[in-house]
């Protein structure tokens, strides 16, 4: 019997998700995000970003390459960007991100 097994060790690829994170690691994922990015723009319900801006860009590069939709439907609002990447991030069994 190997070390492993006597002391009930389980293999790193048992251990490992690579299709899905739990909710206690996306929660953390989203606060970190939320603390080290979002917080950091000042925003409103009104408030708009300059179209030559770091969140622009941040914005822009989510909405085409990881929701692939075009960059015209991306909220003028940086209140609405994000709480349309939080309805994304935080989407359970399937519910489709509606743009």
């Amino acid at each position: 019997m190997r070390f492993s097994e006597r002391y009930g060790y389980k293999p790193v690829r048992e251990i490992i998700k690579k299709e899905s994170i739990d909710d206690a690691l996306k929660n953390l994922l989203w606060s970190v995000l939320n603390d080290y990015v979002w917080k950091q723009v000042k925003h409103g319900n009104n408030y708009s970003y300059t179209k030559y801006s770091n969140i622009s860009s941040l914005l822009n590069s989510y909405w085409i390459n990881i929701f692939k939709l075009p960059n015209d439907t991306l909220p003028i609002s940086i209140s609405d960007a994000i709480k349309r990447i939080r309805s994304y991030f935080f989407h359970v069994n399937g519910t489709k991100f509606i743009a």
